[in-house]
């Protein structure tokens, strides 16, 4: 690795600005000369279960001559980087399963403009949201610094993760179906628990009994958990019929 890069991987910025996911935030160092970076991460399959994320930098490097180009990646305990893709390729990168500081670096300065794309894998379990610091280096063939902004990468929801259950509706029955098997499912994939809201019906875990005729409304819960926030409850109604007089 040439001098330039490895000085890139040890240096520091001044500046900070953040970058709310789905959105492309450009900024620029002071002064003229400072080069354009825009760093964006695809969270939209995010899962509290683990996975990975994508995350794409771009680059401007035709303010001026640079000598070196780099970018770092502070990645929490239990993160990865994966592969990495781009036209030109960056000249280092970090190998597949790095932790820790990972960095990428041009040591060839790309004329013009320059986009490369990175994979991170992260765990499951994150109660909230994670912040990534990517930082950028620029140098000087001269053998000065461009300061230019690190951005911060929200990677999960701020909190619990959201859900939501889908319950299906017993159909109307007579008593002569005394019980009925419910099912329910969450977002999460956590149980559903059920209760009788109103009406002449019991209920055992997932089975209902009925009790007399009449209107019954049953209740789906899920409590979640510390990834999964309680799911909102959904109640459904259906009416128990008593059965029909059989003539004699």
């Amino acid at each position: 690795m040439k001098t330039s890069a490895r000085r890139s991987f040890h240096s520091l910025a001044s500046l900070s600005l953040h970058l709310v996911v789905g959105a492309t935030v450009a900024f620029f160092a002071v002064g003229a000369a400072a080069p354009s970076v825009s760093v964006i991460a695809n969270t939209a399959n995010f899962d509290a279960r683990g996975g990975s994320v994508d995350v794409v930098a771009m680059f401007d490097c035709s303010a001026a001559p640079l000598s070196g180009l780099s970018l770092e990646l502070a990645l929490p305990e239990g993160w990865s980087a994966a592969g990495t893709t781009g036209s030109p390729l960056p000249g280092v990168l970090p190998s597949a399963g790095s932790t820790g500081k990972v960095g990428w670096a041009y040591v060839t300065i790309p004329t013009g403009s320059a986009r490369f794309s990175f994979t991170v894998n992260y765990p499951a379990g994150l109660p909230k949201a994670q912040v990534l610091t990517a930082s950028t280096y620029a140098f000087l063939p001269e053998g000065g610094q461009i300061p230019i902004a690190p951005v911060d990468i929200v990677i999960g929801a701020p909190g619990q993760v959201p859900q939501a259950i889908i319950f299906a509706a017993p159909s109307d029955c007579t008593l002569d179906t005394r019980q009925i098997a419910l099912s329910a499912v969450a977002g999460s994939d956590l149980p559903v628990t059920f209760a009788v809201v109103s009406g002449p019906a019991t209920i055992n875990g997932t089975v209902l009994t009925l009790t007399g005729p009449g209107s019954i409304t049953v209740q789906a819960a899920q409590a979640g958990n510390g990834i999964f926030a309680p799911a909102p409850r959904v109640q459904k109604s259906f009416v128990a019929l008593a059965p029909a007089a059989t003539k004699s």
